[in-house]
């Protein structure tokens, strides 16, 4: 394990290592948060607990592709994720605040209007998760940089409790189901 030194929180990390030069060129055009840079340079992506909150924290290198593959743009303009919380909702940055804002959003139904702005930097946020206590739960290493999706949206009444309505699904696997999803409720709104 390894810590985040300012806050003595430890997070697992199973992310190789790559240059921060390398990793940071896709965002030289992104007004990202001095804070969250930093936390790039030591780190670049991480998952694991802190406080109450579960973090899975995308590599430098695939936030861009990630914010395109979930259509972030399309749904919800002026907000870049940088991460989830490995069931249902994203972590991002809303943009058109100055500073930005950390966010936390819906990955189906994602809108603009549905952001729930819970830190006014990357570092608050960090603070105020670490302020709480940790679960006692482990993510089990077969699910590490999975999302836990509901079979059936809460959005589409789908049951947010229902064991069954859960599934786990890798990355790309929840890309198109987010995908699907809020294509089809694009469409029901347009109905």
């Amino acid at each position: 394990m390894r810590g985040l030194i300012y806050l003595g929180a430890l997070f697992t990390s199973l992310l190789a290592p790559i240059s921060f030069s390398q990793a940071i060129e896709p965002l030289q055009q992104i007004p990202l948060p001095a804070d969250y840079l930093s936390f790039l340079q030591s780190k670049n992506g991480d998952e694991g607990w802190l406080g109450e909150d579960y973090f899975i924290l995308w590599r430098a290198d695939d936030l861009v592709s990630l914010n395109h593959k979930y259509e972030v743009e399309h749904y919800a303009p002026g907000i870049f994720l940088f991460g989830s919380t490995g069931s249902g909702d994203a972590w991002g940055f809303d943009l058109r605040a100055n500073p930005p804002t950390v966010v936390r959003i819906p990955f189906v139904g994602m809108a603009a209007g549905h952001v729930e702005t819970v830190a006014n930097s990357f570092s608050e946020l960090l603070q105020l998760s670490a302020s709480h206590p940790t679960p006692s739960l482990k993510p089990a290493s077969e699910h590490a940089g999975m999302e836990l999706f509901e079979i059936q949206p809460i959005i589409f009444g789908g049951d947010p409790v229902d064991p069954a309505n859960k599934e786990w699904k890798s990355r790309e696997e929840h890309i198109q189901l987010v995908r699907f999803w809020n294509q089809t409720l694009e469409k029901a709104k347009q109905d």
